[in-house]
């Protein structure tokens, strides 16, 4: 029998974090969840976990925004079906010189012709370039680093987990979010498979990186909050970011942008893969004059932008 004084609907710690979780994967944006949460937590006095207390409120926030995207992410990535096959072994990640001595039909004469307008054998003849994964990922199950570089321009917003926003009298919606979204669901993807996760947040320059270091999974957890809390916004010069991956090429680059870029900056580089939320015509082009079609996705929606990226991942580095 329950003693006098005692609450029989009071909530215990693991109780609420359970709840969240649940409130977070049906709540349309993050204030919704921070609105329910603390309605709960006033009923329960607190509770003692700093969602309450004197001086919490910003770590209360930021770990409502995350438990917000953490939801989200994860609904996503369990839309997506994994069947059990092998990954490619390599992907297509540029050009280089063809040689008489190579085989025929490694000559890539359309590309030829593209770039330089003539096909003279050894000096203007183009050939694929194939990034391959190495014998220690197909056999330990060790894939190539992964760095996610992105665009945190003036237009993308801020990562607040608000999901819409009015400009000029029109709603919109927030790219940063759902940015963030594809973010945390290649880190949950990337623990399954033991890759090492590297982030970028670029616009007017490099305003965040781990790199020359990528993060395993016991490190990337901590990746999550700093993709929120680092955020900046400013113009969108990708030259920083693609003189970035030229200098790492031993890592595999997403590079995320809306593609409203200069386009004399957009440099040779071979191991990017470009996402271009709802690119004008003349950019999506640019991209793929430049860099091929095959490393150059076009997000039309960027509500879809995490699916997107799942499925480039899936594509790539999943074994089953």
């Amino acid at each position: 029998m329950s003693g006098l004084g005692e609450n029989p609907f009071e909530i215990g710690p693991e109780e609420l974090e359970e709840i969240i979780e649940e409130l977070a994967e049906e709540a349309e944006n993050a204030q919704e969840l921070e609105e329910t949460v603390r309605a709960i937590v006033a009923s329960q006095g607190g509770l003692g976990l700093g969602y309450g207390g004197q001086g919490q409120g910003q770590v209360e926030s930021l770990e409502l925004l995350v438990s917000f995207f953490e939801a989200k992410a994860k609904r996503i990535r369990l839309s997506v079906e994994f069947p059990k096959k092998p990954a490619r072994q390599g992907i297509r990640v540029g050009y280089k010189k063809w040689r008489p001595t190579d085989s025929p039909k490694k000559l890539d004469i359309r590309a030829t012709i593209m770039r330089h307008g003539v096909a003279i054998p050894g000096l203007t003849t183009l050939k694929v370039r194939v990034m391959r994964f190495t014998t220690s990922y197909l056999e330990e199950r060790k894939p190539i680093d992964l760095v996610v570089s992105i665009d945190t321009s003036g237009s993308t917003g801020a990562p607040t987990g608000i999901m819409k926003v009015r400009f000029l009298g029109r709603e919109r919606v927030n790219t940063a979010d759902h940015e963030v979204i594809m973010f945390y669901a290649l880190i949950d993807l990337a623990k399954k498979i033991n890759q090492r996760i590297g982030l970028t947040l670029w616009s007017s320059g490099i305003d965040f990186t781990t790199l020359p270091e990528c993060l395993d999974w016991r490190e990337m957890e901590k990746l999550k909050r700093e993709i929120i809390t680092r955020w900046s916004g400013g113009f969108t010069h990708i030259i920083y970011a693609l003189r970035q991956a030229k200098r790492h090429k031993d890592k595999l680059f997403f590079i995320i942008t809306d593609g409203k870029v200069y386009h004399k900056e957009l440099i040779d580089v071979d191991n990017v893969m470009f996402f271009l939320i709802n690119p004008e015509e003349r950019d999506y082009k640019a991209f793929v004059e430049k860099y091929g079609p095959e490393r150059v996705i076009k997000v039309e929606d960027v509500r879809q932008l995490p699916k997107i990226a799942i499925n480039v991942w899936k594509a790539l580095f999943w074994r089953g």
